[in-house]
This record gives structure tokens, sequence and C-alpha cells, in this order.
């Protein structure tokens, strides 16, 4: 129906006039032609890469570097210019028990789709921990199928006789043309006057497309030459598309192309719902509604996501890529048993080698030798392994879809116009001055000159993992400022901490959830905006106002907070201090001494009383954000239990141990956290450990306690932050009731000193004791999240450590 619909998407015949005029009589001399034809040279490829710079008027940077060298590429690539990287990612181990395969396998995947090897690694932990994958070639063979065309059906049905009555003779002719095929049967297929014959080859390691042409074409040659005396052959191509070569059909689900190989696993109850995050019953009932979407659509074949395995795998490995097409056409099953579910993935037409075309490629015969594929008789066992990991995934994103986890994966930030967002150009000389002036106190400040400055800067949990994300600047950057104040010239280092937007950080961790083990995703977006993120990104610039002594003396020196709405900028200019012991320590806690965490607790006794029983005033504040109660820590409890499932789930190393000791803690918090509300509160820093803090050494050698990155700061007892901090600062093996009782005790002394405690030391412990106990559960659980997509080192010792603390509370 003719519309006159002005869509930019549709074609509009009206402005087709309107097209500029291009040259189109080109002939044979002035049609350009790109030069080294032919030629498998260095000099050659820079010979095509100059005529295109000059052609197209553009800079390639393939100029300069290409890891192939130009003569190893004569049968894989005509007029060579250079090569593109892919990164390549590893998942596994995949447990795989196979007649080729056994043991466990771990994979590359080249891709640039992010989650994709991270799901592919969810899916094989579920099944290796299942007693792993079952797979079985069934067979292998790959099909040419060229048609003769006749004047009449008689004439196409003698044809066939006189094939059946000569295959013997027509396999010795076929089979001169390679080492690898081996003519197995003809089929024969007519329609009218044309017959399709099959040629049915296997090829051993090699996939065989172009080697089953060649030897399909010299049979034909010779069936021509010696039928002509009984039929006439009207006419015959070597190619007629019934192959199904790149291409999916009904055809390669049925009768197969390349090998046929299938793989099954059984997966308990409890590992669905641990690690993949569904029961046996939802994931079964999912497939059963993916199989009727598949049928409405008319799929050849019932997957899920079989075919991100196969693209990544054959370009990490040097396959036709173009044959994902076929292979790609598989049949997954699911059906419920007693104790969970079982699984398996026909994959009828896989067509792949482990010798010839592109894995003789450096980089790809590496993967391959790296899962002991390349070369002869490696062919099925390269099968096995791909259709395992084939099924790891689509049980993955079956259960992703099914909970939730995939459409929050792909969730972005909505905003309904473009954001002129804060850009390095931004930091001008103007910028720096207008704080410095502020800071200082003198209009007649001038910034000279500002240089970004090269210094290796930890940086947050949170930035860390919202610049990953998002296309803006984000994190730590540091500056060398210099700049006169009555006539005399300074320089001052500062660091610009651009944070993200608080609902960018909730968006960050509710994706993270999403691709983590058992019910985490689907609960945690339940108190994704409870956590105390949400009010993140004001709630640091608020506290960086401050001007009491006794928090300015121990944070860095702030000289401008810019806040700017409509751009969604949140900058912080601070001090980048040079002077300081244990700066990003956590990882290496050997410089935390006695005298350190002395001057640590002193630092924090005086920064807790800054807000010591003011609770009730920065509950009104608007940037304090969501802070625990008894009854929002009991509504809670949920995504407690499934930050300790996944804890499970996700890290080996983490006990069934570990995991009791929580779960006992999660399921009587009802009766410990009220004793903990009964204490007084304060303004606590809720992420006081050696990432955040340092001490900063004055010129008299003496030690200050320095705190940075307050974003989550929040209202608690001030115990919290001393729990966090010892659980960071001592060894696990060196934790004894003398030297944690004494801490606690001296810290309860400072405190003192700055507040006058109404309540006796025995008390205070108990709530320290609280404190441990919530944190194994609430904030370690978010680490140990976090943990399960970014390596920290830290997470093991801080685990024991906390573990313990609670057994010296236990005796």
């Amino acid at each position: 129906m003719l519309t006159n619909d002005a869509s930019p998407n549709k074609f509009d015949a009206h402005n087709n006039n309107l097209l500029e005029p291009i040259q189109l009589n080109y002939t044979n001399k002035s049609l350009p032609k790109l030069p080294g034809r032919g030629y498998y040279t260095e000099e050659a490829r820079q010979s095509r890469i100059d005529f295109l710079q000059s052609t197209l008027n553009v800079d390639l940077p393939i100029n300069h570097y290409s890891s192939i060298e130009s003569n190893t590429l004569v049968k894989n690539l005509e007029n060579y210019i250079g090569s593109v990287e892919v990164p390549v990612g590893v998942a596994g181990p995949l447990l795989i028990n196979g007649q080729h395969a056994r043991g466990l396998i771990y994979a590359p995947f080249a891709t640039t789709e992010g989650a994709l090897v991270a799901s592919i690694a969810t899916g094989a932990r579920a099944i290796s921990r299942s007693q792993g994958v079952k797979t079985r070639v069934i067979e292998q063979r790959m099909v040419r199928v060229p048609v003769f065309d006749f004047f009449d059906i008689d004439e196409s049905l003698k044809f066939v006789a006189w094939v059946q009555d000569h295959f013997e003779d027509i396999k010795k002719q076929a089979q001169k043309y390679s080492s690898y095929a081996s003519l197995k049967e003809i089929h024969s297929h007519i329609m009218g006057p044309s017959i399709f014959l099959e040629f049915v080859y296997t090829t051993k390691d090699a996939s065989g497309q172009n080697m089953t042409t060649t030897c399909t074409w010299h049979a034909c040659l010779w069936i021509k030459e010696k039928v002509s005396s009984i039929v006439e052959i009207k006419d015959m191509m070597i190619e007629s598309l019934f192959s199904s070569d790149k291409r999916a059909s009904v055809f390669n689900l049925i009768k197969g192309r390349g090998i046929r190989v299938i793989a099954e696993a059984n997966i308990s109850e409890k590992i669905a719902k641990r690690v993949l995050g569904v029961s046996s019953q939802s994931i079964v009932q999912a497939y059963h509604r993916m199989v009727k979407g598949s049928a409405l659509a008319g799929t050849i074949g019932v997957n899920i996501n079989v075919v991100n395995v196969l693209a990544a795998m054959f370009t990490v490995t040097g396959q036709d890529i173009a044959c994902v097409s076929e292979s790609s056409v598989s049949y997954l099953y699911l059906e419920k048993t007693e104790d969970g579910f079982y699984t398996s993935l026909l994959l009828p037409s896989l067509v792949i080698a482990t010798v010839g075309g592109g894995t003789h490629l450096p980089n790809q015969r590496q993967y391959l030798e790296m899962m002991n594929c390349y070369g002869n008789k490696k062919n099925k066992r390269f099968a096995e392994i791909i259709a395992g990991f084939c099924l790891a995934l689509d049980i993955t994103t079956l259960s992703a879809i099914d909970n939730g986890r995939f459409a929050i994966a792909h969730e972005k930030l909505g905003r309904n116009r473009p954001v002129n967002w804060f850009a390095l150009s931004d930091f001008t000389s103007q910028f720096f001055e207008e704080g410095l002036r502020e800071k200082i106190g003198d209009p007649t400040i001038q910034v000279k000159s500002i240089e970004r400055t090269r210094v290796n800067l930890g940086s947050s949990i949170i930035s860390e993992l919202t610049s990953r994300k998002f296309n803006k600047m984000l994190g730590l950057i540091p500056f060398k400022i210099y700049y006169t104040q009555n006539e005399y010239s300074y320089t001052i280092d500062v660091i610009a901490k651009v944070k993200s937007l608080g609902s960018e950080v909730v968006m960050i961790f509710n994706i993270l959830a999403s691709s983590c083990q058992g019910g985490l995703a689907t609960t945690y977006p339940l108190f994704k905006n409870k956590t105390g993120m949400l009010a993140s990104d004001i709630k640091e610039l608020e506290l960086y106002r401050q001007k009491d002594l006794r928090f300015t003396r121990h944070v860095p020196q702030i000289y401008r907070i810019y806040q700017n709405d409509d751009r969604e900028s949140r900058i912080i200019i601070m001090e980048h201090v040079k002077k300081s012991i244990c700066k990003d320590s956590a990882d290496d806690i050997s410089c935390w001494k006695d005298i350190h965490i002395q001057s640590v607790l002193k630092g924090l006794a005086e920064l807790h009383a800054i807000w010591f029983e003011k609770d009730k005033i920065l509950q009104k504040q608007s940037w304090i954000g969501y802070y625990m109660t008894l009854d929002r820590m009991i509504e809670m409890k949920p995504l407690f239990s499934e930050l300790n499932n996944n804890a499970i789930a996700e890290h080996s190393w983490f006990s069934e141990k570990d995991y009791k000791i929580r779960k006992k803690l999660i399921d009587t918090l009802d009766n410990w956290w009220p004793e903990l509300e009964s204490f007084s509160k304060t303004l606590v820093h809720n992420d006081f450990n050696p990432r955040n803090i340092m001490l900063r050494k004055l010129e008299d050698n003496s030690l200050r306690l320095c705190v940075y990155d307050w974003e989550l700061a929040t209202i608690h007892i001030p115990q919290y932050d001393l729990a966090e901090f010892l659980i960071f600062v001592l060894q696990p093996e060196k934790i004894s009731k003398d030297i944690v009782w004494t801490y606690v005790e001296n810290y309860y002394n400072y405190l003192d000193k700055e507040v006058s405690l109404q309540i006796d030391l025995t008390k205070w412990k108990e709530g320290f004791k609280y404190c441990v106990w919530e944190y194994a559960i609430y904030r370690m659980g978010m680490y140990l999240m976090a943990h399960s997509r970014r390596d920290y080192k830290f997470m093991k010792r801080i685990v024991k450590s906390t573990n313990c603390l609670i057994d010296i509370f236990d005796n």
C-alpha cells in the first residue's frame, strides 16, 4: 500500500531524483585497479595501503604493523592489507565426559559482546557441579550436490540407474583428488527432468567444503563423459544450493552437514537454584514457551544462543566463520526430572576443522592447541568441546530470560535529552582558579597553567565499575597547578574526582547482580535503591563541605566542589596527599603495625564524635540517603540470603562452613539486630578500610588519619567502622581474643575522651560483635558479588578474618 508516510526509515520516492549523479560509464581501462594483485609480500601490502590512503584520502593505521606475514596467506586471502585484533576471553572449566574430550576443559572465545564469556562460565559451572556434560559424536558427513538437467524424466531416471550401478567407479574418480575426502554414498533427488546428486563424504579432520567441491567436480566430468552414450545431458552445474552450504535448512537439521554431535547433562535442583537462579520447574516451563515461539516464527530447530558460542569459537580458532549459519541449526531439549532437570543439545551440522583453512595461522593454531584440538584426529574432540560449551550458554541464557537477568543485563539509564558531560577539556585554568580563590580566600590568585600528571592512582570500586559502563569521563585524574599569589609562584598537586550519578551506580550494581549466581538477579532489583548508593554522589559532596576542624583535619584538603545537574557532573578537586603511609594497602597489609592502627583509632574517634548521638538530625538531611533500621534490616533478609547463596555458588574457596556461619546470622537477625539498634549512633564512613584511608606523615613525623571516598557514609553505631577496619588490617593467623579486645578497648577509651560515653566496656564489646555479624552478611556479601566479576586480592583474607572474629565471640 502506498502512503505519504515521511518516516526516515522508509524509502522516499519523491527524493530519489535529488541524489547527486555519479559516474556510471567505467571501462576496463578507466576502472581503478588495486596494485600488487597476486603478490604476497610486505611490499605489495604496503602498495595497496598507499593506494587506498591516496585514493580515499584517509589515514590507515594498518600501515604501521600487521602480525601476520603476507606469504602465509596464499590459501586464505587475496589483496592482503592488514588484520583486525579481536579480544579473546576464556571460560571454564567445563567438565566433559565424552568419547574424545574428557576432563576439565577451558575454551577461548573471541568476542566484543559484554557478559558473553561470563554467561558461558556460569553455565559451565552449573554443569560441572552436576557431574559434567556427556558428549558423543554421532557421525561426520560433508555434502556437495550438483544438478544434471535432462530433456524428460525418462532420461533422468536412466541416469539415476546408471549412477547407482557405477558408484564404485565414481568413488574411485572422486578420491583421486584428496587424501582426506572419502566418498561414502550418492543419493539421487528428482525434480522434473532434473537430478540432484547428493555426494556424501567423510573428510577426517578437515571441514571439507572446498576439497569435496574439487572431488565432486572431477567425478561429474567423468560421469558426463561416460554416460553420454546412454543419455543426453542437457546441462550440468557443480552446486545447486541443495547442499545448504553456509545456509540454515531443514535438510541440515535432518540429514546433517559436517559433524553431528550431541551433549547432555542432568542439573540438580540445588544447582539450578544456587547457580542458575531458577527452579527446575520454572526453567522447563520457560523452555516450552520458547519452543512455541520458535514454531510460531518458523525457526529451523530450537536453541537459545548457540550462534554466540559458535561465532566466538570459530573466530578464535580459524574456522570458516560463514559456516556459523548451518552450524547453528540445532535442537535444545529440556525435561523435568525427579531432582532437577535433564537437558540435551543436538548440533547436526557442525562444520569445523582442526587442519587446513585458517587453523594454521599462528594465533588460531595456539588457541586450538590450548584445547588440544590442533592437527589430525582432533576434529571430534573439538566438536564435543563446542557442543558442551553451547549447552552451557543455552541453559544460562534460558535461566536469565526466565528470572529477569537477561533484561537487567541490558538495562540502560533512561535519558530524554542529550547531555553535555564534563570533559577533560573543561579542566581549564579558570576552572581551577575559581576553586583556589574561594579556598584560600584571595580573589587575586591567578592560575598560570595546569598540567595533567601521570600517577598510578587506585580507584573506588564504585568508580571502577561505573566507568566500564558509561561512555563518559569518570574516576580520578591527577593535575599539577601552577599559580601566583602576591607575586609569588606556587605549585600544588591535586586530584579531580569525577563521580558517577547515584542512579548510575544503582544501575551498575543491578546489572552486576544480574550476572551473578542463584536468585540474586531477581532479588537484588527489589532492594537496589536501599543499599545506600542512590545518594552516593550528593552525599560525598555535602560531607566535603563540612567546616568542623575535627573533620577537615582528617580528610584531604578540598579545593573545589563542582555540581552541575544539567551536565550531570559531580566533581571534587582535592589535595593529592604525597607524604602518606599505608595508602591503597588493602591487598598487602604488612605496613600496618600497632602504631599505625592506634593512629587510625584516635582519628576515627574524632570523626565519630562530630555526629555522635545526632542521628535524629542526620535523618533529616536530604543527602543522607537510605540508612538501616530494624524493620529495614528484616525486610532485606532475602537479599542477604541471596548474597550468601551467590558467594558459595561463585567462589570455590568460599566453604560450606563460611556459608553456614552467615546463614545462621541471617536466620537469627531478628534476635540480635534489635540489640545493635539500641546503641548510640553517629555518622560512619561505611567503607572504612585501607582502600579509602591512609596515614598522613606530618612535619614532626607524627601520624594523622586521612579518610576519603565518603560516598557510602550512613547512620550507624561507631563500632561498625572499627569492625571493618580491624577485619581488613589484622592478619587472620595472628588474630586472638587479647589482640581484638585490646583494640576495641583502646578505641572505646579514645571515643570516651571525646564524648564521655555513657556505656560500660562490656556492653560496648557486644555492639562490636553485632557489627562484625552485620558486616559478614551484608557488606561482605556485596564485596563477594563484585568479586564475582573483578578479582579482589584481599577477599579471601577478610573472609577468614571475619570468621576468626566470629569464632572469638562464639568461644
